[in-house]
């Protein structure tokens, strides 16, 4: 018979690495690191590299919402694995106790 588990603390972990990414990504904006035209010595480029960024930005924005739900859906993961794994070391403690009444 195939078996299943969930490794709680790692499912934990990813929800707090991904949270931690996101946070990162939101102290620092794609824009701001266009240079400006007496950075790079050309108007021409300048605009480009600026318009490049932009569009990266939007790309950042859009990965910031898919990553959003997906850390959302990882604590809402390990919320429920965590409560019924509570659920199950109680009731493991009660009938290793010797309760009369595991439901209890």
């Amino acid at each position: 018979m195939p078996s299943f588990s969930v490794d709680i603390d790692a499912l934990r972990d990813a929800r707090d690495g991904v949270y931690a990414t996101m946070n990162s990504m939101k102290t620092r904006s794609v824009e701001d690191m266009a240079p400006s035209s007496g950075d790079v010595g050309h108007d021409d480029l300048a605009a480009a590299v600026k318009d490049f960024c932009d569009r990266w930005q939007i790309g950042v924005e859009n990965l910031e919402k898919t990553t959003d739900e997906v850390a959302s859906r990882l604590d809402f993961s390990y919320r429920a694995y965590a409560a019924t794994e509570e659920v199950n070391e109680l009731a493991a403690g009660q009938l290793l106790t010797g309760s009369s009444d595991p439901a209890a």
